[in-house]
């Protein structure tokens, strides 16, 4: 594939930035340039894409497939027929940890050994720290943090996992240690089930809620407080990679937020339905706790482990500076009932479908076996089959066979969702 680079400004009449809509547009030399005139156009638009089309509301696996997004790569598209001064790029080195060696003492909390939940996203974390960053870290347990190892930690870093579970498992012991720890200086960054362990331990006035859209894997422009030590060499806006994640709100310590739905900074790329309880709410919160620091995701950053953009936001609150201290925020009572109260699923199973194929739906799902939680809103029923063993949907006993029966039952779904 040919890429070059622009070594005069070019004009282009219709450029469709990522996410925008088409102008007229010039644009600087140095940027890269990639002509659709050559043998693997095809695959250069699969590359560079800003949507995937999904033709049909059941998934397996994400919507996500926009790979600048993911990387949080400005760029666009033309139509028009265009004559660039350009020079061919070589192939480029690739970059080299930020840290010089100057990493603070790092440890990573997985909430579980048995949880696929866990297991994924502490892989998925230790992936981008081993290989990528090269970031020494100690892995810990809840009964690590118990038996008093956080001592000589700096930032602790707790991927998704349940939350419930280990909570318990920490202890009268354990949650005392890791209260102690982040009030008396240290920087705890958590994401989904590590969001809401932080919550149930008072680490944040930030709340958490059940979501009540569908969005089975897609990313959505955020916007970033540029004025926050986490945006460094993220700029004003971000794609945040989302799936069925927790609705998190605050009144304080908001670092990157979801523009509202009738902005023009409002963007999906992949399936969604209901979204819009998004807009306005944040992505991530930095608060101060005593004298240490809470920053939670509500999504996964580090998704797989190629969400670049994100993980960059990552990557700032374990490297960069605390922001400006700032009175520590109330309300942390609120947020952790709230977040008790929260479900625990493990890898579900998740059916909607409109209010009026609700007894239908039901009677499927009684008809494989199924046990399920229920939830309704805007004329959207949706059932949340959970699933502890975490098996995938070759391996379930009958997730495989839902969307036939669903069919069958003359159901048009909203969105089929299997682990």
């Amino acid at each position: 594939m040919r890429v070059e680079k622009l070594v005069r400004p070019l004009t282009v009449p219709d450029f469709k930035a990522y996410g925008r809509a088409e102008a007229k547009t010039t644009l600087p030399a140095g940027t890269y340039w990639i002509s659709m005139a050559q043998g693997q156009k095809h695959w250069i638009q699969a590359m560079l894409n800003e949507d995937s089309y999904t033709p049909f509301p059941y998934f397996y696996d994400v919507t996500a497939w926009s790979l600048p997004l993911l990387g949080n790569v400005s760029g666009g598209s033309s139509g028009a027929v265009l004559h660039p001064r350009a020079v061919r790029v070589p192939t480029l080195p690739a970059p080299r940890p930020g840290h010089e060696g100057k990493a603070p003492k790092l440890g990573v909390l997985q909430l579980s050994a048995t949880s696929s939940s866990a297991r994924e996203s502490t892989g998925w974390l230790r992936h981008r720290l081993d290989r990528e960053w090269k970031l020494p870290f100690t892995l810990l347990t809840p009964a690590d943090v118990a038996a008093g190892k956080l001592s000589g930690i700096e930032v602790l870093v707790t991927p998704d996992g349940p939350a419930s579970s280990a909570y318990t498992a920490l202890g009268d012991a354990g949650r005392a240690a890791l209260q102690d720890w982040t009030r008396g200086g240290g920087r705890y960054v958590g994401w989904q089930g590590g969001a809401q362990l932080a919550a149930r331990l008072g680490l944040t006035t930030a709340t958490l809620a059940e979501p009540t859209s569908d969005i089975p894997g897609s990313l959505f422009r955020v916007r970033v407080d540029e004025s926050s030590p986490l945006a460094k060499g993220v700029g004003a806006t971000a794609w945040n990679f989302t799936a069925y994640d927790l609705v998190m709100t605050a009144s304080s310590g908001v670092a990157v937020s979801y523009p509202q739905v009738d902005s023009p900074d409002w963007f999906v790329s992949g399936f969604e339905r209901g979204a819009a309880e998004l807009g306005g709410t944040a992505a991530v919160v930095d608060q101060p706790v005593g004298q240490g620091r809470s920053v939670l995701f509500a999504a996964e950053p580090n998704f797989r482990a190629f969400t670049d953009g994100t993980a960059k936001l990552l990557a700032n609150a374990i490297l960069g500076p605390a922001p400006a201290r700032a009175p520590a925020p109330q309300g942390t009572a609120k947020a952790a009932q709230e977040a008790a109260e929260l479900p625990s699923y493990e890898s579900p199973i998740r059916v909607s479908v409109q209010a009026e194929d609700a007894a239908k739906a039901a009677a499927v799902l009684r008809s494989a076996g199924a046990e399920w939680a229920e939830n309704r809103s805007g004329g959207v029923v949706h059932y949340v089959i959970d699933n502890p063993r975490g098996l995938p949907v070759d391996h379930h006993p009958f997730a495989g066979r839902l969307p036939s029966l669903i069919r069958v039952a003359g159901i048009v779904p909203v969105a089929v969702t299997l682990p």
